[in-house]
């Protein structure tokens, strides 16, 4: 496809973490070039967990994974690992990717397995810690709700898992008039959704009259299933990266080079 945008436009990318969330990657797209416009979908509130519930899960479980499936699982479960520790066991730790495993070395949490990209439920499994599960006792920390993948095949495999949900995400809804805003003002080029979550919210908001317009826009996602997930919804040009802040640029420079010439 041709370049259609003038010399003067700059590359403009939305960002759609939630609040809190989009900072550092905000700042890395300057930092490259790229305009930065952020519109959160979904606010992270913390599970309302009762106390004594934790104390007599880390009392009574003798776990040898804890399995972070987010960096929010991290920002909201990592005082399982010191509860953990205060009862005698010290279970490894895994990563979802490398932005949870970022998130577990920055609250000084040793990280014990980091599966290679994609992240991902099926690159986990496929990590020589988990061909034998038989007898592993496995600790999921996740949000409400999510794919059962994971602890489904755990459990085939032989190990015993447990849930810790210890956030839940909460859609924001959008005013139509801010995606007139977003086409005519900010001028939009590029879509980030870090989330099927997320990804599935802004397709439902988006304006009927402006819905196939939105569909053309070039969105990056995380990782294959979100690609098909983006290409079932419409979306014209997908490109699936990681969910790590520099893989994300990389994926938009090489995007804005290649279509607009940035």
């Amino acid at each position: 496809m041709g370049n259609t945008h003038k010399k003067s436009h700059r590359l403009t990318v939305l960002v759609t973490r939630p609040p809190g969330q989009a900072d550092e990657l905000c700042y890395m797209l300057e930092a490259a070039g790229v305009r930065a416009v952020h519109l959160p979908l979904m606010e992270i509130d913390a599970c309302g967990l009762d106390a004594g519930v934790l104390e007599r899960s880390a009392q009574d479980k003798s776990y040898d994974w804890l399995i972070f499936i987010s960096a929010n699982a991290v920002q909201y479960g990592a005082g399982m690992v010191a509860l953990l520790a205060g009862h005698g066991s010290n279970p490894a730790c895994a990563a979802i990717g490398k932005a949870t495993a970022h998130k577990l070395d920055s609250m000084g949490i040793a990280v014990d397995l980091l599966p290679e990209e994609p992240a991902g439920s099926e690159t986990l499994l496929a990590c020589a810690q988990f061909e034998n599960a038989a007898g592993l006792k496995c600790l999921i920390i996740r949000g409400e709700g999510g794919r059962e993948l994971l602890a489904d095949e755990l459990r085939n495999r032989g190990a015993t898992v447990d849930y810790l949900e210890v956030y839940r995400r909460v859609p924001i809804v959008i005013n139509p008039q801010r995606f007139i805003e977003l086409s005519r003002q900010d001028k939009v080029d590029i879509v980030t959704v870090t989330s099927g979550e997320n990804l599935g919210h802004l397709t439902r908001q988006l304006p009927a009259d402006m819905r196939e317009a939105w569909l053309k826009k070039p969105i990056i996602v995380m990782g294959e299933r979100m690609k098909q997930q983006a290409l079932a919804l419409g979306y014209d040009t997908v490109v699936s990266t990681g969910a790590n802040n520099q893989a994300i640029v990389d994926a938009v420079t090489a995007l804005g080079r290649n279509r607009f010439q940035f």
